[in-house]
């Protein structure tokens, strides 16, 4: 067994892993004990429980609760940021010589502390937080929400520069990666992780259309009410609308509709085999950021995927999906693909693709070998 050791810092609670970045965490810590890796996890905590499961997958769990309190909204640094400051973090940091995987900017907290100036230390960028705040500031509709959000967009831009005391820095897309090796050089492109090993899509035809996420952000809540007023009229089948935490306007335009209907909070069980079933995964995103953890999901277990530039953007895999951009296009490919069977054949060219870039195994090597690579040279 290898007794290589690795710090990890989440800026929440991995399990149940049941969003985008604790996703990507989860199946990390997975994937990298499957390594031989030794993982001491330390996780901040706001509302989710502590899990017995990540004991099966590290040496040692810590747990942390993170501060929230308004005042901080008036720190020089961002909220994500101060908000994930722990005294014993630093002091069970400096227990051994390990190199330590800051997961996300938020996490970063200690990064360019003098007493961790000797150590490995690694930055997973989830996305371009700055660009990524201003978007859901436009998005917005509540004013303090929105005055929130572009200030913390600010601070964010003005605190990124912190990520010149990481040896390197694991970006999740190609466009990331382009943006932090041109401004801090030392930038690696690491996929994210998921929780499919394998492909499970399966081959015949669907009955419906499908989009899913969590309803609650506005991204998503803004790519099913373009899909529910703009492409759901054009629609030769029905249209399902899946996810968590409907807001009101969303629930009440599907409910004046005859040909969409709306799953809301389906389990994980429930989800999975909405996924399955339907025939067409349209995929409408309105950022350019990071990678969408849904379109990973819908490519491993879903038949046809229909994305725009948007969704499919740095992540390598236009191959993959059918694209269309304008309302008329979006609604006529949707169409003609329900005409088409996803096949034996389909299947294995997705699998082909999918294992050039997003191998959870193949990544964890990747990782390993660049985390305890002697040529990973140090800064202060």
């Amino acid at each position: 067994m290898d007794n290589r050791q690795l710090h990890i810092i989440s800026f929440d609670v991995p399990l149940p892993s049941n969003y985008g970045g604790v996703i990507d965490v989860f199946n990390k810590i997975r994937h990298l004990h499957l390594q031989g890796i030794q993982i001491t996890l330390h996780c901040f905590t706001y509302g989710r429980e502590e899990s017995k499961l990540l004991e099966s997958y590290c040496k040692r769990v810590y747990y942390y609760r993170r501060s929230t309190s308004k005042k901080k909204l008036f720190n020089h640094d961002p909220f994500i940021v101060i908000t994930r400051k722990h005294p014993q973090l630093l002091k069970r940091l400096q227990e051994d010589q390990s190199p330590i995987l800051f997961e996300g900017l938020h996490t970063t907290q200690l990064l360019a502390i003098a007493a961790l100036q000797n150590r490995k230390k690694i930055v997973r960028t989830h996305n371009i937080e700055h660009e990524y705040y201003q978007y859901l500031s436009q998005s917005e509709k509540n004013i303090f929400r929105k005055m929130y959000l572009l200030s913390e967009s600010l601070k964010l831009k003005s605190y990124e520069k912190i990520l010149n005391h990481a040896q390197l820095i694991g970006a999740i897309s190609k466009n990331d990666e382009n943006y932090f090796q041109k401004k801090y050089g030392n930038t690696f492109l690491l996929p994210p992780f998921h929780q499919f090993d394998q492909l499970i899509s399966q081959t015949g035809k669907g009955k419906y259309c499908l989009y899913h996420g969590n309803l609650k952000v506005a991204e998503n809540e803004k790519a099913a009410l373009w899909l529910v007023d703009q492409i759901a009229p054009k629609l030769n089948h029905p249209l399902v609308i899946a996810g968590s935490k409907c807001g009101k306007l969303l629930r009440s335009k599907i409910s004046l509709s005859n040909n969409i209907s709306l799953v809301e909070n389906p389990n994980e069980e429930e989800m999975g085999k909405l996924i399955s079933e339907a025939h067409v995964h349209l995929l409408p995103s309105f950022q350019e950021s990071g990678i969408k953890l849904k379109l990973i999901h819908a490519l491993f277990s879903g038949r046809f995927i229909l994305a725009n530039d948007a969704m499919i953007h740095g992540t390598m895999l236009d191959k993959a999906c059918q694209t269309a951009n304008g309302k008329e296009e979006f609604a006529q490919k949707a169409n003609s693909l329900f005409e088409e069977e996803f096949s034996e054949e389909h299947r294995e060219y997705r699998k082909t693709v999918l294992a050039l870039q997003y191998d959870n195994a193949t990544n964890a090597k990747l990782f390993v070998a660049q985390l305890f690579s002697k040529k990973l040279s140090m800064r202060t």
